[in-house]
């Protein structure tokens, strides 16, 4: 019970017992580099735990607990827990370091958490790791003051959410959620399940490649089908929120050989959440980028893929965001040069708390932080390509939302939808008194469905008029705009870039009433 003891486990012991449970309860330190091996652990010390680089405490059970109540907690060491359900806690009074090799885990084939909680700061060092590699696992933690990520340190899981005062990442840090949300032909945006064919005595001939999923923008047709496939699978259809995604990417479209739907969709990208009071600097990662759909290999060349999985979302709260690192949620494409879809871009919004200081004309803002939600282009020129997705940016009151699909020329049969919160004018809504910029390029089409005022916006904010400009920027600065009173009647319109690189807008696609521009 003294605040004065210590327990010091050498690198040469062990403590091992199959299946039960083992908790040391010490008012003073702990040291640990030997190995330990249970079912459950529960180490929570009175003053600090430091568990060094020789040491491996892996348990099979569902639960590790490794805690300072008036000091800190350091890790250098491995801690996994592998039971069903598992669940990893860190907790400091004061500050975590997880330095060196550090690797906390829960490697369960289902879902799993690891959480950590710094009462101080927290900071990952070296190559150190926060891993929840279960379906749908999640990474969540608080920090009171600060959390610095440097050298090549990572979390990676579905889901990552952090909340912190302020947090800085050097340049080979990230967060990483590829590949991470949802299976093959799972989700809300994965495509329907594909019946249309026919009747042959070769059976293999009634085969096709997925097509791709969707999130923030549409999924791409698969282009890719065979003899008796009557026709081709289509790409699934967008969903979720622009200014607060926290949904995870679909699965791809499976790849479907004599008829059979044989899995082989890329996974869609996960999620992450980071909130700062404070600054955000930004020179590492967040990825949560869609998988490519897999390859399978039919008789005698009747080979298909199935389709790219969309991207994730990733949502930033923060007063500043600054850097020169990367955020990314891009849709996967498809194998082997095949012609199956490819997966529509994820939805990335940025609330930053700092204002614009100059909203003259032009000045739309940007970030030094590379951002993507791209469609994947796939693997083959013909390919189904997948839509752009949103990208939200709010500083202040002035928001933002880009729509860019990289000059995917793939992508130019499918299409983003228009954030129907952003025409919210219910009294919940929380865009008051702002200005949208809506910036659209790089061979992307935006499409309104439903009705204005229709869509839900996210939490918070005060009532207000909302203005909406599209503005559409092209190269040598040939500019057109464009106004119109929304109503409840379906506006769609077509940005496709000549080979006079100009601007046009197909009037076919323009419903009556709308006025004509110049």
């Amino acid at each position: 019970q003294s605040s004065l003891s210590t327990f010091d486990m050498a690198a040469t012991s062990s403590l091992t017992c199959s299946g039960c449970a083992i908790s040391l309860g010490i008012n003073g330190t702990v040291m640990m580099s030997g190995d330990v091996s249970g079912g459950t652990l529960s180490v929570v010390v009175g003053e600090s735990v430091d568990v060094l680089g020789a040491s491996a405490l892996v348990l099979t059970g569902s639960s590790v607990r490794i805690e300072s109540e008036r000091a800190n907690v350091s890790i250098a060491g491995h801690v996994e827990s592998k039971g069903v359900a598992g669940l990893v806690i860190l907790k400091a009074c004061r500050n975590v370091t997880l330095f060196g090799s550090a690797n906390i885990a829960c490697t369960t084939t289902l879902a799993c958490e690891v959480q950590f909680i710094a009462g101080y700061n927290m900071s990952m060092e070296g190559s150190a790791k926060i891993q929840a590699l279960g379906y749908l696992g999640e990474v969540n933690g608080t920090v009171h003051d600060a959390l610095s990520m440097s050298g090549t340190s990572m979390m990676t899981a579905a889901g990552v959410t952090v909340s912190t005062s302020s947090m800085n990442m050097s340049s080979d840090a990230k967060l990483d959620v590829d590949a991470k949300g949802f299976n093959s032909h799972t989700g809300p945006g994965t495509p329907a399940a594909w019946v249309d064919y026919c009747s042959s005595s070769a059976h293999y001939d009634r085969s096709a490649s997925g097509g791709g999923a969707a999130h923030g923008g549409d999924g791409g047709r698969s282009n890719h089908k065979f003899n008796c496939a009557r026709s081709y699978p289509q790409g699934g259809t967008s969903y979720g929120s622009a200014t607060w995604p926290v949904l995870f990417g679909s699965g791809g479209g499976q790849a479907y050989y004599y008829r059979s739907g044989e899995g082989k969709g890329g996974r869609g990208g996960g999620r992450i959440h980071v909130t700062t009071s404070g600054a955000l600097v930004m020179n590492g990662v967040m990825t949560a980028n869609g998988q490519n759909g897999e390859f399978y290999d039919g008789y005698s060349g009747t080979d298909v893929t199935g389709g790219g999985g969309s991207g994730g979302s990733v949502l930033i709260e923060a007063d500043t965001l600054t850097g020169l690192g990367m955020i990314r949620a891009n849709g996967g494409g498809t194998s082997n040069n095949l012609r199956g879809g490819a997966g529509g871009g994820g939805r990335i919004a940025v609330h930053l708390q700092q204002n614009v200081t100059d909203t003259g004309s032009g000045n739309i803002p940007t970030l030094t932080t590379s951002v993507q939600a791209f469609g994947s282009p796939g693997s083959h020129p013909t390919a189904g390509g997948g839509a752009a997705g949103t990208i939200y940016q709010r500083h202040g009151v002035w928001s933002l939302l880009r729509i860019s699909n990289n000059n995917n020329a793939a992508g130019a049969s499918t299409w983003t939808p228009l954030p129907l919160e952003l025409t919210d004018k219910s009294a919940a809504r929380s865009y008051g008194g702002s200005v949208v910029w809506t910036k659209i390029d790089g061979r992307s089409r935006l499409e309104m469905r439903g009705a204005v005022g229709s869509g839900r916006a996210f939490r918070g904010g005060a009532p207000g008029a909302l203005a909406i400009f599209v503005r559409i920027r092209v190269p040598f600065f040939f500019a057109l705009f464009f106004r119109c009173l929304f109503g409840s009647i379906l506006v769609r319109f077509w940005v496709r870039k000549s080979t006079q690189n100009r601007t046009k807008i197909d009037p076919k696609r323009m419903p009556r009433g709308m006025p004509k521009t110049k």
